[in-house]
């Protein structure tokens, strides 16, 4: 699997961050734990996808501890 990623961190948590506006992205739960796994993968406390979305300018799906969270956000310029 090759993808394009970046990765921040802040308050000693750190991110993998994947522009999914195309959405071509697609991965199961199994394989986001593998690319967060610190010792095999790109090593990381939380997965986050940037997906388009029909009420704002993007929506950003949080994966964090299995858990799915999705914030609408409407931040960028249009």
């Amino acid at each position: 699997m090759h993808f394009e990623f970046s990765k921040y961190h802040g308050n000693g948590n750190d991110f993998v961050i994947i522009n999914n506006m195309d959405n071509t992205f697609s991965a199961s739960n199994q394989k986001i734990a593998n690319i967060c796994d610190r010792r095999f993968g790109i090593g990381a406390d939380g997965f986050i996808l940037i997906n388009r979305s029909k009420v704002s300018d993007f929506e950003m799906n949080d994966l964090i501890d299995k858990i799915e969270l999705q914030i609408k956000s409407n931040i960028l310029p249009k």
